[in-house]
């Protein structure tokens, strides 16, 4: 895995669960600073970020948090 793709991982994942972590409203996340943020840095669409996101937090819910 490329470092962009782990930092972009990365960045999902601390977003998702730092940055207001139970919303689940992807047009509300694309709006988040650390959104736009990782977006601009990765060179995909917030919208896209904030979708990436919110699969994580549902995953994340389903089972795979502690």
């Amino acid at each position: 895995m490329s470092n962009l793709k782990r930092g972009y991982s990365f960045g999902v994942a601390w977003i998702a669960e730092n940055d207001e972590p139970n919303t689940l409203d992807a047009e509300e996340v694309s709006g988040y600073i650390s959104t736009l943020l990782l977006a601009d840095l990765a060179g995909e669409s917030a919208e896209d970020v904030a979708s990436d996101i919110v699969r994580y937090r549902v995953k994340n819910a389903e089972g795979g948090a502690q």
